[in-house]
């Protein structure tokens, strides 16, 4: 299968693959299912802690008060006021986690939320984790093996790429630290086997921030005003459907209308060209299809 990359190109440093092995043993570990106290973060088994947060090192924690025939209602998303001491996983709540790059976690409830808010993670069930997706037996999975998709980074700083926390809270928390020179890979859901949101196939969506900026910056939800998170100034879209990968990349409107990316964002391995520079969006054989939107 082909295998696409997201390439941002200005400066042209050497590119070297810095995808880590050094997480393979515990990231496909087998999770023992309610055998782990609650305020112990599952990093033994692959799950990555999002510090910044004050979370204990979870993405989320998502407290359903209210559990109907439709789903969940009701549902408290945990901030640190609501922790107790240093343990933020609270009793009967789902608590989500970020996963190396590369893998994406594969625990979520059956059961969702009544007005569709997506719920994802271990619950805490008698002060133990708990499995919520018992099919799969680790936390975080590989998406598609049908392709690879890469961000190669050209630039002379680092790029912070933040994926939604889905099912979750669906803040942009799951970090990918692109340095300089580097080569890092992107999980790529497959529609069949991950989450679907109302029994439809669901994709995962990253942000693209300015250079420079630490994913403890950018990896969060901001504020009007801000040019990182959910205000960052593009987006990338990355999915394996009906036997084909898509890919998109495309700006981060109407959030951010007066930010743009410096650098140039380049799909390369598909069938299709497609390119971002200089606030323009474009394809075609010559790229002479543009648009500012994507």
């Amino acid at each position: 299968a082909a295998s696409p990359s997201v390439v941002a190109p200005p400066v042209q440093n050497k590119v070297q693959d810095t995808s880590s092995s050094s997480n393979a043993a515990a990231v496909n570990r087998a999770f023992p299912d309610g055998e782990i106290d609650c305020s112990t973060f599952p990093s033994d088994y692959g799950a990555v802690p999002v510090d910044w947060l004050n979370l204990g090192g979870w993405a989320s924690v998502q407290k359903p008060n209210v559990v109907e025939v439709s789903g969940f209602n009701d549902i408290l998303t945990v901030t640190k006021n609501e922790c107790q001491g240093d343990n933020c996983c609270l009793e009967g709540a789902f608590c989500s986690y970020a996963c190396p790059e590369g893998y994406m976690k594969y625990q979520w409830p059956s059961t969702q939320g009544a007005t569709g808010q997506s719920v994802g993670g271990l619950q805490c069930k008698n002060g133990k984790l708990h499995l919520t997706n018992p099919s799969i037996n680790t936390l975080c999975a590989t998406g598609t093996n049908n392709v690879n998709v890469w961000i190669e980074n050209r630039l002379s700083k680092n790029v912070a790429i933040c994926r939604t926390n889905y099912p979750g809270d669906e803040n942009m928390s799951i970090p990918v630290d692109a340095q300089p020179g580097s080569k890092k890979k992107l999980a790529c859901p497959d529609s069949a086997t991950y989450y679907r949101w109302q029994n439809k196939g669901t994709s995962a969506q990253y942000y693209l921030n300015l250079p420079g900026y630490s994913v403890d910056k950018a990896c969060r939800w901001g504020k009007p005003g801000d040019d990182f998170g959910n205000w960052a100034p593009a987006n990338l879209g990355v999915g394996w459907t009906d036997g084909r990968a898509w890919l998109s990349v495309f700006a981060n409107h109407p959030t951010q209308t007066q930010v743009t990316l410096p650098y140039t964002v380049e799909i390369v391995g598909g069938n299709t060209k497609c390119r971002y520079k200089n606030g323009q969006y474009c394809g075609g054989d010559n790229y002479s299809t543009c648009s500012t939107e994507g």
